[in-house]
């Protein structure tokens, strides 16, 4: 069983930008580190969104920083989670490396394809970012509580009667 379930794919982003307190290097580490989890990673990056979108760094230093991670990374995962961040902050400075991207065929058609990333490029640039700010998605967390409430470790009962259930289900009675 994984202790941390979900936090990786829901949340890691949210909080890894909650407690860097402007200190972008562990973020940054994770980021390039090829051999962590291809999860953390994408959550590290999507981290730098919230920062952006949180006014604590500027878009030019977010795609500056995406454009040299861009140019040196192989990992069709992290590439394909830069390409969704690209546009939601518009793709426009990243575009010819995320070109060569498809063209090296780096990202699968099933995940983000050439035409709708294309699409992205004739969105008037404001109207992404304005989009971004309204994203929820992209959330520091500033009350723990609601955060933490759904998870299923807060409600034991719900998860007996379902894994009763599920055992039911396939058998086992």
């Amino acid at each position: 069983m994984d202790p941390i379930g979900d936090i990786v794919t829901e949340d890691l982003n949210s909080i890894l930008a909650s407690v860097c307190h402007g200190d972008l290097g562990l973020i940054k580490q994770l980021i390039e580190d090829p051999e962590a989890n291809e999860y953390v990673r994408s959550a590290a990056l999507s981290s730098l969104v919230i920062l952006y979108k949180t006014d604590q760094i500027s878009r030019e230093d977010l795609v500056g920083y995406i454009g040299n991670v861009l140019e040196h990374e192989n990992d069709p995962s992290l590439i394909a989670t830069i390409a969704f961040v690209a546009c939601d902050i518009h793709p426009k400075e990243l575009y010819h490396l995320l070109t060569k991207c498809f063209d090296q065929e780096l990202l699968e058609k099933g995940i983000i394809n050439r035409e709708d990333f294309d699409d992205y490029m004739q969105m008037d640039i404001e109207t992404v970012l304005a989009e971004l700010k309204e994203n929820h998605l992209y959330q520091l967390i500033n009350d723990v509580i609601p955060e933490m409430e759904w998870w299923a470790c807060f409600h034991p009962e719900t998860n007996l009667n379902q894994n009763l259930s599920a055992d039911y289900e396939s058998g086992y009675k």
